[in-house]
């Protein structure tokens, strides 16, 4: 175990993420939203995780306090009372602590080679959330931060410096006859211990409806998608972010395809330790 406030080196650094196999959700009758089917849920399962949510307990598979990782599932709210409204509107400006070459107070370029965006101190680590491309707005927050993307600029790139730890992370979308929504957050890699770099990781990504208008079809799977694709609810394993208890709650549904709004809510868990090798180095998968 390392010593507190000591980051990790080559030799001396924990596996990053802890190899566990979550618990199978049992395979009865599937579980419905909004009279969609939801992709690797029943009913009953459904019943148990909204109980817990309610309760305060969490929905993930709890690990031993040594691992680096909690293994979650996802919490789809589906129009429940658990989550804020989606319709709820957020100031449309931007309210961050933007940091890097890049930024200006209320807004960011997007990084065109991977050094454009400068470079967090410290222990902190720099993430790059990119917004769109999409034609209406859309709201994302991390923790107090706020960040906003107009309907004027198809894409909004934000940059931000987080401290290891949990961080709740919010995104709000919303059209009067249905929406499009991306977001993709990216971890960049720059310690002392890597070569050829700096990289980026992918450590998030949503997307429904861009291009075109998102549907309760292609909501049910993004989210399979992202369950097929996450290793140890970690996108890219050479990264040192995980993503935990992911939870959306739609807005009415026109035409009982195309929802109006989106409230999207989700932990990033970013640990205190150097990143060594490239994107999907098979290294990171051992």
């Amino acid at each position: 175990m390392l010593a507190a406030g000591r980051r990790a080196k080559r030799g001396d650094r924990p596996a990053p993420w802890t190899r566990r196999v979550a618990r199978t959700l049992p395979n009865r009758a599937p579980a419905v939203c909004q009279g969609h089917e939801l992709p690797g849920y029943t009913a009953a399962s459904m019943r148990d995780h909204r109980k817990a949510h309610r309760g305060g307990r969490r929905t993930s598979v709890a690990l031993a306090a040594a691992s680096l990782v909690t293994i979650s599932v996802f919490v789809a709210a589906c129009g429940g009372s658990d989550l804020p409204s989606p319709d709820e509107r957020l100031l449309d400006v931007t309210d961050a602590d933007l940091v890097g070459p890049l930024c200006t107070s209320r807004r960011c370029d997007c990084k065109e080679a991977p050094d454009d965006a400068g470079s967090a101190t410290g222990s902190q680590k720099r993430y790059e959330i990119r917004i769109g491309p999409t034609p209406g707005e859309m709201w994302v927050t991390i923790g107090d931060d706020r960040l906003y993307k107009s309907p004027q600029r198809a894409t909004e790139c934000f940059y931000v410096d987080l401290d290891p730890g949990e961080h709740e992370v919010t995104a709000r979308a919303r059209g009067e006859n249905g929406f499009s929504a991306a977001v993709r957050i990216s971890e960049l890699g720059d310690s002392d211990f890597v070569e050829d770099g700096p990289w980026w990781y992918d450590t998030f990504h949503f997307n429904c409806g861009a291009p075109g208008r998102c549907t309760m079809e292609r909501l049910a799977h993004w989210q399979q998608r992202f369950r097929n694709r996450a290793v140890r609810n970690v996108l890219d394993t050479c990264g040192s972010t995980a993503i935990r208890d992911i939870a959306w709650r739609t807005g009415d549904v026109r035409e009982r395809v195309y929802p109006t709004s989106i409230y999207l809510q989700f932990l990033l868990d970013v640990y205190d330790f150097d990143t060594l090798f490239p994107p999907g180095h098979p290294e990171c998968a051992s």
